[in-house]
C-alpha cells in the first residue's frame, strides 16, 4: 500500500493515493450515469460486475477506462498544484471551509452506512486507506481544482485581442 505507484513532479503517489483517483472517477462517472439513465444506469455501467469484465468502447474496459482516468486526474492535480504552490496561491477562507465540511462527511456517510470513519475510508477506497491520506488527497485535488479556476477565471480577452488571434491562424479556432 505504500508503495510508489506514480511520481508526477514532486508528488509521490502510493498505491492507496492510486486507490482514491480510480475510485473517486468511478463514483463520479457511475453517479453521472445514474443521473442520465435513471433504472437503466446498470445497462451502461453494471456495479454487480467487475469492472473489467465490461467494456467501456470497442477496445477498452471500464477498468482501464478509470485506470487511465485516474493516472490522468493524479498527474493534472499534482501539476497544477505545484504550479499553485509556485504562484503563492492559496484558498479563500470561503474555499477552506467548503474543503473542511468535504473531509467531514467521511463521518457522516460512514455513520450513515453503519461503519466507522476508518471502516468507511477502507469499504469505499480500499485497504489502507486512512483519514490522513483521504485529508491529503482531498487537499491535493481541491486546491488543484480552485487554482485552475482562478487562472481561468483571471482570462480575459478583448474582441479585438480574440480577432487578431483568429486571424494569425484561422484553423485553431
Amino acid at each position: 500500500r505504500l508503495i510508489n505507484v506514480a511520481t508526477v513532479g514532486n508528488q509521490k503517489f502510493s498505491v492507496v493515493d492510486y486507490n482514491y483517483f480510480y475510485n473517486t472517477a468511478y463514483m463520479n462517472t457511475y453517479s453521472d450515469i445514474s443521473s442520465s439513465y435513471g433504472d437503466y444506469a446498470s445497462y451502461v455501467l453494471n456495479p454487480q460486475k467487475g469492472l473489467d469484465e465490461q467494456n467501456y468502447s470497442e477496445d477498452m474496459t471500464w477498468a482501464e477506462h478509470f485506470k487511465e482516468l485516474a493516472l490522468n486526474s493524479m498527474k493534472e492535480a499534482a501539476m497544477l498544484y505545484e504550479e499553485a504552490q509556485k504562484a503563492g496561491f492559496t484558498l479563500s477562507e470561503e474555499q477552506k471551509a467548503d474543503l473542511e465540511a468535504s473531509k467531514a462527511t467521511v463521518k457522516t456517510y460512514a455513520s450513515l452506512y453503519g461503519y466507522s470513519a476508518a471502516g468507511y475510508l477502507n469499504a469505499m477506497y480500499g485497504n489502507g486507506m486512512t483519514q490522513k491520506v483521504f485529508n491529503r488527497c482531498m487537499d491535493l485535488s481541491y486546491t488543484a481544482q480552485c487554482y485552475a479556476q482562478s487562472v481561468q477565471d483571471g482570462m480575459t480577452y478583448t474582441q479585438d485581442e480574440m480577432q487578431a488571434e483568429y486571424e494569425k491562424d484561422p484553423s485553431r479556432v
